[in-house]
């Protein structure tokens, strides 16, 4: 049900796009490599070279079929089913049908499941038709149908001199490697291949299994709920960069010399990817150039009159996004700061392990929820729980993603929320109807329960929105336009969201970033009116803009300590400072001698203004006390 979304099925698409244009070119390189190795046997070896100039021009006609294969998709998904119809390519059939793009099992056996029990059955039946009505099951098709048949063809042509469609027509008999190499090509574009498998070397097969059993662990599976996607955007990084230089160049050379034989067309196709994803990391590095120079993040891409896009989405795309601008850095001598090198590892998987690892901290807050005497503590705990099984719960629902975005666009109610503020219930219910808040508050209207308060944000002021909801249902993200705190963070390559207050009074955060915003904005654009942190290196340039910051949110604070707003901010600015000042052993026998002596119940966020002066008050007391205490 998680990629049950015309946005997943169009990102999947775009995915397998990029694989597939990377193919095509590497196939060309193929050609030209088997052309000028043709001319270099022509000397001494006539009827090498002569193999050689065949097998070059069957790669170059190769791409003439594949462009009609694109244009005629009908006939090439017929031709692909009846082939897998064949009793004789069942095994392929199953490792086709099995596993979707993004190594999605459509396996019951896998996870242990009886496929005949009647609630397996139902739910299959539910999520079969939520996958054709969202797309997923025509994209998955199409993209396999294509890359398949192109990579049959490609063997039958290379190996036994004619076309896929003589082949089929004659009842050729296809070996193991053409259809092996067909199937490894297929499922590598959709990121959904096999790395556990016997033919892996042990370290990478017990790796992947790992990650799998993770994947695959009811409740673990929530920290890596793809296990084969991630396994498959691991390889796919290392198979097309510099990185796979010793394994794809020395395997050929030592079956040459060592064991005598030649080259096989996965080993030829294994140098031709290394080659092309190496220099399209030199392109993505000239293109990163032209980028810094207007002042867009990693991410960013500006797609004319000043439509800004955040293609962080668009695997393999973005990764060569984040590492050319690493490869720029690198070589113009400046220090890669660490939020880039975050993005990056996310981009190649391992820093969204890190990331989805995020879940064993709620897990731990649930675990407080039974066993915490803080009050403050177990209601932080709750939330967790509760955002943990809301997020669960939302999945189920994820189809009508492109529906309620539609709705919210139209209705004016699909701005971003801050989760932060609602208590248990209202965190699990926002969390859990994410997916359809906008449709029902068409019917129900607002309420604090669904709807939540709106997010504010230290680098936009007003409400956070999506700026073509349209694009996003296609799985294109356009970004509102560009403020000047935003455009200072991206030339800073610093994040956005680190410029918020956060505090563990998510009311506080809410209004100090709101007085914050207009503070900055003032500031970030003076800034970048500067000749001097426009020619700055990186380094400088975020010192520049953490001192800017410092000043503005210093300014804040001055404000909130001399009352100059609501009565209601000056009290959080209270709460806050107490927060910070005493630790949580002096805060809870504060509240419990407020209890006790006072009559006062509750947390400071229900004081009075002359309650949190007494509970200050005591809490100091205590402070000095144990100072004191500690000095004996």
């Amino acid at each position: 049900m998680l990629v049950s979304s015309p946005a997943t099925t169009a990102l999947n698409v775009a995915g397998f796009g990029q694989y597939y244009v990377g193919q095509t070119i590497a196939d060309l390189f193929s050609s030209t490599a088997l052309m000028t190795k043709g001319l270099a046997q022509a000397t001494f070896d006539t009827k090498g070279a002569q193999e050689s100039f065949r097998q070059a021009a069957a790669l170059r006609t190769l791409q003439v079929q594949k462009i009609r294969n694109l244009m005629d998709p009908y006939t090439t998904r017929d031709a692909y089913m009846k082939f897998l119809s064949d009793p004789a390519n069942e095994s392929a059939r199953k490792m086709l049908f099995e596993t979707m793009a993004g190594g999605v099992d459509a396996s019951a056996k896998r996870y242990g499941i009886n496929p005949d029990s009647p609630a397996f059955r139902n739910v299959e039946a539910f999520t079969t038709a939520m996958n054709q009505i969202t797309g997923v099951r025509i994209q998955d098709t199409f993209t396999k149908s294509q890359m398949f048949m192109n990579e049959m063809d490609k063997y039958v042509r290379l190996k036994k001199g004619m076309t896929l469609k003589e082949a089929l027509l004659s009842d050729e008999v296809f070996d193991e490697e053409i259809i092996q190499g067909a199937l490894d090509t297929t499922l590598k574009s959709v990121f959904a291949k096999d790395y556990t498998t016997a033919e892996q070397p042990e370290m990478i097969r017990k790796l992947a299994e790992g990650v799998e059993f993770i994947s695959n662990t009811p409740g673990l599976g929530t920290i890596l709920p793809f296990g084969r996607f991630f396994n498959n955007v691991v390889a796919t990084a290392y198979q097309w960069s510099i990185l796979s230089a010793p394994e794809v160049l020395i395997k050929p050379f030592y079956k040459r010399i060592v064991q005598k034989e030649g080259t096989s067309i996965s080993e030829m196709d294994a140098i031709a990817r290394m080659t092309v994803g190496t220099t399209g990391l030199y392109m993505a590095a000239e293109y990163d150039k032209e980028r810094r120079a207007e002042g867009l993040g990693v991410f960013e891409v500006n797609v004319g009159g000043g439509t800004i896009v955040d293609a962080k989405n668009t695997y393999p795309f973005s990764a060569f996004l984040a590492a050319g601008r690493v490869f720029n850095l690198m070589r113009d001598g400046e220090t890669v700061p660490p939020e880039l090198l975050t993005e990056l590892g996310a981009q190649v998987a391992v820093g969204q392990l890190a990331k989805d690892a995020q879940f064993g901290n709620d897990l731990n807050n649930i675990l407080d929820v039974l066993i915490n005497q803080d009050a403050g503590a177990r209601g932080a705990s709750m939330d967790a729980f509760a955002k943990v099984f809301g997020n669960f719960t939302a999945g189920f629902t994820r189809p009508l993603d492109a529906v309620n975005k539609v709705v919210g666009f139209a209705m004016g109610t699909d701005t971003a929320k801050d989760v932060r503020q609602a208590d248990a219930l209202g965190v699990f219910t926002q969390s859990s109807t994410k997916y359809f808040d906008n449709i029902l508050e068409a019917f129900i209207d607002k309420t604090d329960t669904i709807t939540g308060e709106d997010l504010a944000v230290a680098t936009r002021e007003g409400e956070i929105y999506d700026a073509n909801p349209f694009a996003r249902i296609f799985g294109l993200t356009i970004k509102q336009g560009r403020t000047s705190a935003e455009k200072a963070y991206s030339m800073a390559e610093m994040q956005p969201w680190t410029a918020n207050e956060r505090s563990k009074l998510p009311a506080y955060d809410m209004a100090f970033n709101s007085m914050l915003a207009p503070v900055l904005e003032r500031q970030t654009q003076r800034l970048l009116m500067t000749e001097e942190f426009n020619k700055a290196d990186l380094t400088k340039r975020r010192g520049m803009l953490k001192a800017v910051m410092r000043s503005a949110k210093k300014q804040i604070r001055e404000r909130m300590d001399k009352g100059y707003t609501d009565g209601e901010t000056y009290k959080l600015r209270i709460i806050s400072k107490a927060m910070t000042k005493f630790p949580k052993e002096i805060q809870r026998e504060a509240a419990k001698a407020m209890k006790e002596k006072f009559g006062v119940d509750g947390s400071m966020d229900d004081y009075s203004f002359a309650e949190l002066d007494l509970f200050i008050e005591y809490a100091t007391y205590l402070k000095d006390a144990f100072d004191e205490a500690g000095q004996l």
